[in-house]
């Protein structure tokens, strides 16, 4: 899961064989809420899932560089695995990539903490449940080699294609959906709470004719009512319904998938006359 502002996909040919590579923005996006990221990737994953695109593997990466794990990057994670579920972690690569940009000793005791620590935060509990962790270099010669490992295995579905396509939950009944939700309605709590007490402090400026007080604590009291509607607001984004963009995509990867097939075909068909 890397960072880019909605899913893209990413068609490349690996020894003789066709693949989609689906590059998805992370739950730490810049750009982007959660709700709305979790939107586009379940979406893609429910496409892929209904047109018989099934998974070879997911690759997480994770930036060594950083000195601790953030609270963006345990979002993301914990978001990640409710994604997958603990059965397709065998077919999980956690990468750590800025190997270059960190002095050797300090990465290598960072990769130890991701591998060992019983944090739930981190990494010890899927590498048990499957998931190998590699050092990724930045190179054409390193890409080749996970996505090779990867091929080899057989195809799985995640968690929340199993929830959607097969038992027809929606996205906010789903567990991400509902982890997320749950999420969103303590922050809005947490935000709510303290606009009530800029508001009672602004009443007591109004009291003792502190106008200025009274003003900073207007502007302090708008910015908790704008974080209070954006959790509302992302709540209603997981409920939405987007069975327009659905039948969009649908056509997208119907369309990729059908031109793959027969250019697949022609190569074997060519590789046979060769031989």
């Amino acid at each position: 899961m890397a960072g880019t502002e909605k899913p893209r996909l990413h068609e490349f040919a690996l020894n003789g064989t066709k693949a989609i590579m689906i590059d998805t923005p992370g739950f730490d996006d810049t750009f982007r809420t959660d709700a709305d990221v979790l939107q586009d990737v379940a979406e893609v994953l429910e496409v892929t899932y209904n047109c018989n695109m099934k998974l070879t593997g997911i690759i997480y990466l994770h930036r060594i560089i950083d000195p601790r794990m953030t609270h963006g990057g345990m979002r993301n994670l914990a978001m990640f695995r409710k994604l997958c579920g603990a059965e397709p972690m065998s077919n999980v690569v956690l990468g750590t990539t800025f190997w270059s940009e960190v002095k050797l000793p300090i990465a290598e005791l960072r990769e130890n903490e991701l591998r060992t620590s019983t944090d739930p935060d981190y990494w010890a509990e899927m590498i048990e449940e499957g998931a190998r962790m590699v050092r990724y270099d930045n190179t054409q010669a390193g890409a080749k080699a996970i996505v090779l490992d990867m091929v080899s295995r057989g195809r799985i579905n995640l968690q929340i294609q199993t929830e959607m396509c097969d038992r027809g939950l929606s996205l906010a009944d789903t567990q991400a959906g509902v982890a997320l939700n749950n999420e969103l309605a303590q922050l809005a709590k947490q935000h709510a709470e303290e606009l009530a007490k800029v508001q009672k402090e602004m009443q007591a400026a109004i009291e003792a004719q502190d106008t200025k007080m009274h003003s900073a604590l207007k502007r302090q009291s708008t910015k908790y009512e704008e974080k209070v509607n954006e959790m509302y607001a992302q709540q209603e984004v997981l409920k939405a319904d987007r069975r327009n963009e659905m039948r969009a995509l649908e056509q997208e990867f119907d369309r990729r998938l059908r031109r793959i097939v027969s250019e697949q075909e022609v190569w074997c068909s060519t590789s046979s006359m060769a031989t």
